[in-house]
């Protein structure tokens, strides 16, 4: 039994379609952002049209804007001190968990 299997049709699913299947919401930022005040989302799923007061922030881009820039400042300062792969922070009435993926991307679900 290999520990890595051949290349099939899970293996060749992409990232964003599993997060995008994910019941959580969940959103993507980069982790080289040198400024979250400058910062979008690289990829939000559908659950996050479920609780208005992320999407009103997320893709509406009003609201608290400030709340998720603090958030997304910690998490990028995290990131680059690595501290963690995996963090919890709150942001818009709940928790989430962050993991850092390929040092590149925070993903929040």
């Amino acid at each position: 039994m290999k520990f890595f299997p051949e290349r099939n049709a899970f293996t060749a699913l992409s990232v964003s379609s599993l997060l995008d299947a994910d019941p959580r919401p969940t959103f993507v930022i980069e982790s080289t952002a040198s400024d979250a005040r400058s910062l979008n989302p690289v990829f939000c799923n559908q659950a996050i049209r479920r609780v208005q007061r992320v999407y009103t922030v997320l893709i509406l881009q009003e609201g608290d804007l400030l709340a998720f820039q603090n958030v997304c400042d910690l998490a990028i300062c995290d990131a680059k001190a690595r501290r963690a792969t995996a963090r919890s922070y709150y942001f818009a009435g709940l928790q989430w968990q962050t993991y850092l993926v390929s040092e590149n991307w925070i993903v929040f679900s």
